[in-house]
């Protein structure tokens, strides 16, 4: 988020256990590291695969059904399917963005839950292994 038209915190984390992390502003990162080539190039390398990642995302085929398209939904708004994910939306907001009922999306989510793919609370559904979610549908 140092740069681009958005440079707010647009996600937040939460550790499970004692944490550590580094701090690095603008400044420095601009006047020191970009000095060093292999930090250039590493910083390259990865925005380049994630624009590659969401340009690949444009071209998949339209979502066939509200599952399909509640998976992908979930997809693009995770940066890696590994490891838990915890979507906070409200069931009428998720409904409106798949466009269908909430009635309608209210029944696949409880399907999904009743496989064990997800748990669903108040304006929250957790999601243990994006991974199974993704493999019990494509």
């Amino acid at each position: 988020a140092l740069f681009g038209m958005n440079r707010e915190y647009v996600s937040s984390y939460m550790a499970h256990t004692e944490a550590h992390i580094v701090s690095i502003n603008k400044p420095f990162l601009l006047s020191d590291l970009f000095k060093y080539e292999i930090f250039r190039l590493n910083y390259m390398n990865i925005i380049s695969n994630r624009a590659q990642n969401l340009h690949s995302r444009l071209w998949e085929e339209p979502a066939s059904g509200l599952r399909e398209k509640m998976v992908r939904f979930i997809l693009t708004h995770c940066e890696k399917i590994q490891g838990k994910k915890i979507l906070k939306v409200k069931m009428d907001d998720l409904a409106r963005q798949l466009d269908h009922t909430r009635l309608n999306t209210s029944r696949v989510l409880n399907q999904m839950q009743d496989e064990g793919l997800i748990e669903l609370h108040r304006k929250e559904i957790v999601i243990p292994d994006l991974e199974k979610v993704v493999a019990s549908e494509f």
